[in-house]
């Protein structure tokens, strides 16, 4: 059961950042950066950049 919603919570955080990159408004220079990020994904390079809530990922597994 921790397991289950351990995993239910980082899919709801990942999808609710998602959804907030396409249509929030970032007001932060943290949130801006991400929006950039996420949007050169979509638009540029849809093969890389994967990390929707930050590009750590994205330096670990070397596709930024």
């Amino acid at each position: 059961m921790p397991l289950f919603a351990g995993f239910t919570a980082g899919y709801l955080w990942y999808d609710m950042t998602h959804w907030w990159t396409h249509v929030g408004k970032p007001r932060s220079a943290w949130g801006k950066m991400v929006r950039k990020h996420h949007m050169t994904h979509h638009f540029k390079t849809p093969n890389k950049r994967f990390g929707v809530s930050t590009p750590l990922w994205d330096l670990v597994f070397r596709t930024l």
